[in-house]
């Protein structure tokens, strides 16, 4: 039976800041071959949405729309071996996607990628969006939530602190 090892990371702006790949793509595949993981990525800055074929891995990526300049968004890394189990893939929106895979011998498993933003009025969409996805999840499948929360929301002190 294969095992899913999972990991999640938050590389900000190394992650294809232009539209033509600058390698950084590469080096973050080469770091999940080697622990042996399926990746997630938050603060990708790519525009637009799709699949991006990189040596024995694909990204799937989700971020804003090709008009707008490139921020946030949120990427699966996936080693080819396991691309052809994965039944979904879907767009939320620019901070948060799923994909679903069957494993050989097991219910299905959701990944669900998040990247929480530090805007009150954003933050407030972001978790009904993600709280949404949740509750239409069935309840047989294994959800693993591969998250970068680590945001806050409110003013700043004057120590620099929220």
């Amino acid at each position: 039976m294969h095992q899913n090892r999972t990991g999640s990371w938050s590389k900000r702006s190394e992650i294809g800041i232009y539209p033509q790949s600058d390698g950084k793509e590469q080096q973050y595949a080469g770091e999940a071959k080697r622990r042996q993981l399926v990746q997630g990525l938050s603060n990708t800055k790519r525009q637009g949405s799709g699949i991006l074929n990189l040596v024995g891995w694909k990204l799937f990526y989700s971020s804003v729309d090709i008009t707008t300049r490139a921020q946030a968004g949120v990427g699966v890394l996936v080693e080819s071996n396991l691309v052809d189990r994965i039944t979904e893939w879907n767009f939320i929106n620019r901070r948060a996607a799923i994909i679903r895979q069957k494993p050989q011998q097991a219910n299905a498993l959701t990944l669900l990628k998040v990247n929480a933003p530090n805007l009150e009025g954003e933050y407030t969409f972001f978790r009904e969006d993600v709280e949404g996805t949740l509750f239409e999840m069935p309840t047989a499948e294994s959800v693993i939530v591969m998250d970068d929360l680590n945001t806050y929301v409110g003013g700043v002190s004057e120590s620099g602190m929220a």
